[in-house]
């Protein structure tokens, strides 16, 4: 699975995020309602699933399985309510993510707020 994007709604930190996540090449079917995501913001930590903390919204023929390497989806949660109150990413702040299937296949990355955050903007990280 790979990690594309964080998107940033609060006018004071980046709190919305939204991962875009694919099948690796040769990879078997991801059930992404069997999906977990650490989540670790701020000294704050949470695991998050499906029924409890992220919803999945499909990109491209997911249907909540990606079985071909073209399918994407888009995972979605908030930091301030799934995670932590003022765990929100503040300029410069980082946040590790790691997502595990059903299977145990595991990705992992960190990212960076940038240095700086304007009102009403969405930002790649």
């Amino acid at each position: 699975m790979v990690v594309k994007a964080m998107k940033r709604t609060d006018p004071a930190a980046i709190d919305d995020i939204n991962l875009t996540v694919r099948r690796s090449p040769g990879a078997g079917d991801i059930d992404l309602s069997n999906v977990i995501i650490e989540v670790f913001a701020n000294g704050e930590s949470a695991t998050l699933t499906d029924d409890d903390g992220f919803e999945i919204n499909e990109i491209t023929n997911t249907d909540d399985v990606l079985s071909d390497s073209s399918d994407r989806a888009a995972l979605n949660f908030t930091i301030s309510s799934n995670v932590a109150e003022g765990a929100e990413l503040k300029p410069g702040d980082t946040i590790a993510l790691q997502v595990t299937t059903a299977a145990g296949g595991t990705a992992f990355v960190e990212k960076r707020a940038p240095s700086s955050i304007d009102s009403n903007e969405s930002y790649r990280l």
